[in-house]
């Protein structure tokens, strides 16, 4: 399993070697580049990938679109996830799925829940997590349960609803304890950072304001805000 998966560095580097003459390689090039957060290095052979993807027959399209939407999604490039969405949509009901099944790269539904979410649509995203959690663990694909479940507790603690952080806590631990069973390092990680955050209040969305204004309080927490008099 590569590096994206297991989260073994090593592994990744040696299938990537062994593979180095096969033109079809930069698939796996970008995206090992984006799980080691090496942006630049994927922006970097984006050209080379996206004439590639051009020249491969519509068998291929769903998979060069997920690697599209994380790289949309981790630049934060809105327009590239406005326009990407657009040609996810029809595709909700679909697995991303390379000839035969050599590659599987989900369930669209969550790669269109990722660019709702990369567009701070929160319900939209929220819906479509759960949606392809089910779609998951309709076909017993485990390691694509992890994932889901993944993105929609992080979607939860983003909108910070009644109720989305005690259920994002609940989905990390599932999360955890699956990928730890699965060998998912890297997801085992990425939840165990997002509980920490959560615990701590580190990142929260939540910005408060204690000012006196001459004699006029104004006290600000989670979007309400009261102003009241000084007083003993």
């Amino acid at each position: 399993r590569p590096r994206a998966v297991t989260g073994n560095p090593a592994r990744t580097a040696a299938l990537l070697a062994g593979y180095r003459d096969d033109p079809h390689i930069i698939v796996l090039e970008v995206g090992d580049a984006y799980e080691r957060g090496d942006l630049a290095r994927a922006e970097q052979l984006r050209a080379t990938f996206d004439e590639l993807a051009a020249q491969w027959p519509r068998w291929a399209a769903t998979v060069w679109l997920t690697l599209q939407v994380q790289l949309a999604v981790a630049t934060a490039d809105r327009e590239r996830c406005e326009r990407l969405r657009s040609e996810v949509a029809p595709l909700a009901d679909q697995w991303a799925v390379l000839g035969g099944g050599v590659l599987t790269r989900g369930p669209m539904v969550l790669w269109r829940a990722a660019l709702d979410a990369g567009l701070d649509e929160w319900d939209e995203a929220i819906a479509g997590f759960v949606a392809a959690t089910a779609s998951a663990e309709a076909l017993h694909a485990r390691p694509w349960v992890v994932q889901a479940r993944l993105g929609l507790a992080q979607a939860l603690l983003a909108r910070a609803g009644p109720g989305d952080t005690t259920k994002a806590a609940e989905l990390l631990d599932l999360a955890r304890r699956e990928a730890a069973t699965l060998g998912m390092r890297r997801v085992r990680d990425d939840a165990d950072r997002m509980a920490t955050t959560m615990l701590t209040g580190a990142g929260s969305r939540h910005e408060g304001e204690f000012v006196l204004d001459g004699d006029v309080w104004t006290i600000s927490f989670d979007g309400v805000t009261i102003r009241m008099p000084d007083a003993k």
